[in-house]
């Protein structure tokens, strides 16, 4: 969701929740948060006291676990200006403004315990990448390196395996049984099979 910033007069009471807010803003600045950071963040929390006051709650005390809970829901629920649902990312950015503001709080002394402390996010999406290789693409890279010399074969080895099995570019590195034996696999033989193998087992012990 796009960032606009709600103008805030300065509150008079250094207690309100605007106050709190605005004290919070302050301390990223002086921490020398990115300037858009900082403004998305205050944002967050300008629309969290804003729902607050909506419901009548007007001081920090008032914000309790349920409380948290219950603006949670609401934003599950909540539609953006586009008419769509908020985005796991929007919430969790949202949440997570709030979570560290209470953070930041308890760790000034100003409330005397956190009631965000065990608030949990929404796991973020899980995404396939947007920019994908077509089976075509995929065959014209491929078919790049000259098969006809040893290089050539070395890198549609790697191209095959990097294709087929999705490891890392460090991880093809990594895997020994090619460079110690400096020596070319037939890629359709057992032991290329096994190397592919030796290759997953590699990418599960660097996770």
């Amino acid at each position: 969701m796009p960032y606009v910033e709600r103008q805030v007069e300065k509150p008079s009471d250094p207690r309100s929740l605007e106050a709190y807010a605005l004290a919070y803003k302050e301390h990223l600045k002086a921490k020398d948060y990115a300037t858009q950071s900082v403004q998305y963040k205050y944002a967050s929390l300008i629309w969290f006291i804003d729902w607050c006051h909506e419901r009548g709650i007007e001081c920090i005390e008032q914000i309790t676990r349920p409380i948290l809970q219950r603006y949670q829901r609401y934003l599950y629920y909540a539609i953006s200006r586009s008419g769509k649902p908020l985005s796991t990312a929007s919430q969790r950015n949202r949440l997570t403004a709030v979570r560290t503001w209470f953070k930041f709080l308890m760790r000034e002394n100003l409330i005397l315990y956190n009631p965000a402390s065990e608030l949990e996010l929404p796991k973020p999406e899980k995404r396939l990448p947007k920019h994908t290789l077509t089976p075509e693409e995929a065959e014209l890279v491929l078919s790049q390196p000259d098969i006809e010399t040893d290089a050539g074969l070395r890198d549609r080895a790697i191209l095959e395996v990097l294709y087929s099995t999705g490891i890392r570019r460090q991880e093809v590195i990594r895997c020994q049984p090619w460079r110690a034996k400096r020596r070319l696999v037939d890629p359709s033989s057992r032991e290329a099979a096994l190397l592919t193998c030796r290759a997953h087992s590699a990418r599960g012990e660097a996770k």
